[in-house]
């Protein structure tokens, strides 16, 4: 599968395996291009934050190491946000619109 970007015009391909008893359709390719977004997101954030592409190592063994403790790192602010998430509430308080304050009536 082949995608071309809408403003930069590059291509990008993608190598999907379908098991020979199901049938490849549109959707199920679209749903294997999609699958890859949350890795690359992922590697983003290695690089980004936590300098997994900083390392000046010149021996294989060095860069290993480097690469464990990053992911170890990675790891742990990953379940400590986990974690955190369901202790705390973080979804916006209801804000208060005509459509769902109503003044209340007494009888």
């Amino acid at each position: 599968m082949a995608r071309k970007h809408r403003t930069t015009g590059e291509l990008a391909f993608h190598y999907c395996v379908v098991p020979d008893s199901q049938p490849v359709t549109l959707p199920r390719l679209i749903a294997a291009a999609g699958l890859r977004w949350p890795v690359e997101e992922s590697f983003e954030v290695g690089n980004s934050l936590f300098g997994l592409d900083e390392s000046q190592v010149r021996l294989y063994e060095a860069l290993l190491r480097h690469l464990g403790l990053v992911m170890a790192a990675l790891a742990i602010c990953v379940a400590s946000a986990a974690a955190a998430r369901r202790r705390t509430d973080t979804r916006p308080s209801r804000i208060a619109t005509p459509m769902n304050s109503r003044p209340k009536i007494s009888a």
